[in-house]
């Protein structure tokens, strides 16, 4: 039986509207998902976020980024065996 793997990546080039998607996805499988402190540079590469998690398990996490140059990707990840998580 495969496991069931959420992986979802925010990078320099993710939009607003993407942003906003991905928090829809993740609440239909249970995890509330939520952004903020978005700043963007003037290629509208995004330099800073906040994002944060919240499981229907009650395990939570943030990961905050800010600089002057673009971010690097994030991923945030959910494992059918509770693994839960950022990774970049």
């Amino acid at each position: 039986m495969m496991q069931k793997i959420i992986e979802v990546k925010i990078d320099k080039n993710t939009t607003d509207q993407e942003l906003e998607e991905i928090s829809e996805s993740l609440k239909k499988e249970g995890v509330e998902f939520n952004y903020k402190n978005v700043k963007r540079n003037d290629n509208n590469e995004i330099i800073g976020i906040n994002v944060n998690y919240k499981d229907s398990d009650g395990n939570t996490g943030n990961y905050a980024l800010s600089s002057e140059n673009p971010i690097n990707a994030i991923r945030f990840f959910k494992e059918e065996n509770g693994s839960i998580g950022f990774k970049s």
